[in-house]
């Protein structure tokens, strides 16, 4: 009974029909080579969008906050997060402590980071701080 939105070109072929009540995908540029779309979270005709959980992957996370390499992408996924209640942060160890070209969001906006390793005790301090989960993914 899932009502998914999403700028990932990949999830609406996997996603299975019956998790799924509705399936949006946002409009936009297409960035193939990433198998997104980058563009306005919302869509024509609507005010805009409320969502219960945004699922955000970004390309570094420090004591600062999120970031992603592409300026657009930045800014729809900090629009995702202003319509969230809740917002869950992806991110492999390979994120931690990379500052990317563009800020997503502070930690303090941040519910919860799934990864794959424990981040470093810089980082989990200040994740800690700003009241945000840490949940590591078990890799068997």
């Amino acid at each position: 009974g899932l009502t998914i939105v999403t700028n990932n070109l990949y999830l609406p072929a996997e996603a299975m029909p019956a998790a799924a009540r509705s399936l949006y995908l946002l409009g936009g540029e297409i960035r193939a080579g990433a198998r997104i779309t980058i563009g306005a979270v919302g869509f024509a005709g609507s005010p805009g969008i409320s969502a219960d959980t945004a699922v955000i992957g970004v390309g570094g996370i420090t004591p600062e906050g999120c970031s992603t390499s592409d300026l657009a992408e930045a800014g729809m996924m900090a629009d995702m997060i202003g319509a969230s209640q809740r917002t869950i942060i992806v991110a492999d160890s390979g994120k931690f402590g990379h500052r990317a070209f563009a800020k997503v969001a502070p930690l303090d906006r941040i519910d919860c980071l799934v990864t794959d390793t424990r981040p470093p005790d810089l980082l989990v301090d200040a994740l800690e701080a700003a009241g945000v989960t840490v949940i590591v993914a078990d890799q068997d």
